[in-house]
């Protein structure tokens, strides 16, 4: 038979199948579940019933053969989404067909009888070439049951059935790393239980209301979204809703909420009337509420506590969200929405929400210990009414909200002071340009160090980018390869160290003062910044092992020991090692001080609490001495106003003979006072650095008379002395 023979013979046959599906019975979707493996109909079987013609009247439609439109541009139905393959990517060969691939990209085979059913019908509804499809079984299971006898095995596909193939942990990890344990994300996280007492009508443990129902249900949000979009405020979704029926037997926030289950390329937001924004944070903002219709800041939105009793501060982005909650102004949101972002390039339709969350866990307990800390601004710390001026840490997000670290005469900043700048520069180090930083914020907004900075997707993978070498003066550093911690030490070792002064050769009776920079405790672990004076010993003693946590060791994890010391705690992400309370040490949070410091040697807080106060009163001891031979420090950069760096009588402009040792006291000054827990970074370091700078100081000479200084005229009666001596004097000389 011809090929046109076989069409219309094909036709044919496909009228008298439609004529025979369509009276064949009842489809009795109340009945009793279907037994499991229930044998498969094929696609075409599906189609003759619930094309867009013939699809009953109720139902959504699935395969959109009709190419109906639905929302911005989008055509909704099986025969338009990725489960169908239409670009034939992935595209298998016919000996391959059955490898491991094909259980879910064609579970049920039905991409192997596309070009059978063109060359029967005619029909190029589902194209003319054979391509792997999830098709209608893959989710639903089998059909022979769905008339006459019972329901689909998987009438409304849930979460598990999903998850059959989005569940993936090894062969799609690297380029869909979201699609690792979504199944258990999804269980574990709040949309899994959105629906809760709250939510319930009075009476009932099934049935929902109708004002909760749209943001806490499945079916609220398929059934009330096109009608109340999102950018309402409280009074309007509540006016809209209560006249709307609840929910009954609703069922909680699942894969097709937010997900067009039969293209999944059409989402939950396209419905929601704001215009800015990617999909997906128009389709997260449905629910969890920022600008009204207009694009403006939503006042009150509905979970505010202003207008709903109800409600709570941590529930409203707009009052976690600022890298500066005094004024909250909206350049200060943490992303521009509008900006195109992504983890890696900085391209991507997706960024806003997703850089950060993982949406299918939705569990912000380790973003609001993150914006506690100063890598967030401490925006959680200083939450309080919206509106309202917050008395709080004048140095809260300092790093990030001091200047406009964007700025062009800040581009030497931007590597650390900007989330866009670390992110490229931990991307590569050898070929970072900060010419080429393409900011996420705009206009005032500052950039925290967000969580795209560090990580590379919302799983919290780590980027690596190796082994870090400063960029200090005259005196470049390498650093050991500190995995993960490679990231800390980069920002955190200092811009100057005591060598670069070393570097210098000429102008000491008129330079300005050599600034270490800030936060500088990856320099101190490593002895890699201070100003070490000439024939001293400043190697680490046998004992100290800082340098080795979370490496060559077995505590503190395997990302070096900025993350062990500092990410080991119960609350990682405020990256505190110890609980300070009113300026106080009074707990040790992280375990890694514990497991070593034990027995004899244990660690406690009041001993972490007295090296902290010796610390500073040593400090104290060294900044006396430096304003008794002329050199007074300030608060504010430059720090030490003096140009002239030569003690009386000396003439050598190369501070070969005294310039170099003054700035060198007053750099070791700076550089510890900068980084106040020196004292469990490398606290002999920190004490040798301070003794040698005094020992200096006192007479321009290196000859153990710090003992004698600190019991002098110059020290007598001061309120540090006695701790300053028990600090860096150990039997009565140099530690």
């Amino acid at each position: 038979m011809s090929r046109i023979g076989k069409v219309t013979a094909g036709l044919a046959a496909a009228v008298l199948v439609l004529a025979f599906t369509t009276s064949c019975g009842s489809k009795k979707e109340n009945a009793a579940p279907a037994a499991a493996s229930v044998a498969k109909v094929e696609m075409t079987t599906c189609y003759n019933c619930h094309s867009d013609a013939k699809n009953p009247p109720g139902l959504a439609i699935a395969f959109g053969d009709s190419t109906t439109t639905a929302y911005n541009g989008k055509t909704i139905g099986l025969v338009n989404s990725r489960h169908f393959n239409p670009n034939s990517s992935p595209a298998f060969t016919d000996a391959s067909w059955s490898t491991s691939c094909g259980s879910c990209h064609d579970s049920v085979d039905d991409g192997t009888r596309i070009l059978s059913y063109y060359l029967d019908t005619g029909l190029t509804v589902f194209g003319t070439a054979n391509r792997p499809i999830v098709s209608c079984e893959s989710c639903h299971g089998g059909g022979a049951n769905h008339y006459g006898v019972g329901p689909l095995e998987y009438n409304k596909p849930g979460a598990d059935q999903c998850a059959t193939c989005h569940n993936d942990s090894v062969s799609h990890a690297e380029n869909f790393p979201e699609a690792v344990s979504i199944k258990d994300d999804h269980a574990a996280g709040r949309h899994a239980s959105s629906m809760n007492s709250n939510v319930f009508v009075t009476g009932s443990t099934t049935d929902v209301r109708a004002r909760c129902s749209r943001c806490h249900t499945h079916e609220g949000a398929k059934r009330y979204l096109g009608t109340v979009t999102g950018t309402e405020g409280h009074d309007a979704l509540q006016t809209a809703l209560d006249a709307q029926p609840d929910i009954a037997n609703a069922s909680s926030i699942t894969c097709a909420t937010c997900h067009d289950p039969h293209n999944t390329s059409i989402q939950l937001g396209e419905k929601s009337s704001l215009t800015s924004g990617s999909m997906q944070y128009r389709t997260c903002t449905s629910c969890h509420q920022l600008f009204d219709a207009s694009g403006n800041l939503m006042a009150d939105s509905y979970h505010d506590p202003r207008v709903n009793q109800y409600g709570g501060y941590s529930e409203v982005i707009t009052d976690t969200h600022y890298d500066d909650p005094v004024t909250q102004e909206i350049e200060g949101y943490v992303l521009n929405i509008n900006a195109a972002h992504s983890f890696s390039s900085g391209n991507t339709n997706n960024g806003a929400c997703m850089d950060c969350h993982n949406q299918h866990n939705a569990d912000a307990t380790l973003h609001r210990q993150w914006a506690t800390s100063k890598h967030g601004g401490q925006i959680e710390t200083v939450k309080t009414t919206l509106g309202a001026t917050v008395g709080v840490d004048d140095n809260y997000g300092v790093a990030w909200a001091h200047y406009d670290f964007k700025a062009s005469n800040r581009q030497s900043c931007q590597r650390c002071h900007t989330a866009t700048g670390a992110r490229n520069y931990f991307n590569n180090m050898a070929t970072y340009s900060a010419a080429n930083n393409t900011f996420v914020a705009t206009g005032n907004q500052k950039e925290m160090l967000y969580c795209w900075a560090c990580h590379t997707d919302n799983k919290g993978t780590l980027r690596n980018p190796g082994v870090y070498t400063s960029d200090y003066t005259g005196a470049p550093y390498t650093f050991p390869d500190l995995k993960g911690s490679n990231m800390c030490i980069s920002c955190h070792s200092g811009r100057e160290s005591g060598d670069s002064i070393k570097a210098l050769s000429s102008g000491f009776n008129n330079r300005s003062f050599v600034n270490s920079h800030y936060l500088t405790g990856g320099g101190t672990v490593f002895t890699s910044t201070g100003y070490e004076y000439g024939g001293l010993d400043y190697a680490n003693k046998s004992f100290y092992q800082h340098d080795q946590i979370g490496l060559t060791t077995t505590f503190g994890g395997s990302n070096g020991p900025c993350v062990g010391c500092h990410m080991t705690s119960s609350e990682p992400h405020r990256f505190l090692p110890v609980t300070v309370t009113n300026g106080v040490i009074t707990a040790i949070v992280t375990d890694v001080c514990t497991n070593c410091h034990s027995g004899q040697y244990s660690m406690t807080a009041t001993e972490l609490e007295t090296q902290r106060e010796e610390l500073a009163a040593s400090l104290e001891a060294l900044k006396a001495q430096l304003a008794a031979a002329g050199y007074n420090y300030t608060t504010s950069y430059p720090y030490f106003s003096t140009r002239n760096w030569l003690s009386s009588g000396d003439t050598d402009n190369t501070g070969a003979i005294t310039g170099k040792n003054n700035m060198g006291a007053a750099f070791n000054y700076n550089l510890l006072v900068h980084d106040p827990g020196a004292y469990a970074h490398n606290r002999y370091y920190a004490k040798r650095l301070i003794y040698d700078s005094i020992d200096w100081l006192d007479d321009n000479s290196l000859n153990d008379s710090v003992s004698a200084t600190l019991a002098g005229a110059t020290h007598s009666g001061a309120s540090y002395q006695a701790l300053a001596q028990a600090y860096i004097l150990v039997n009565g000389g140099r530690p």
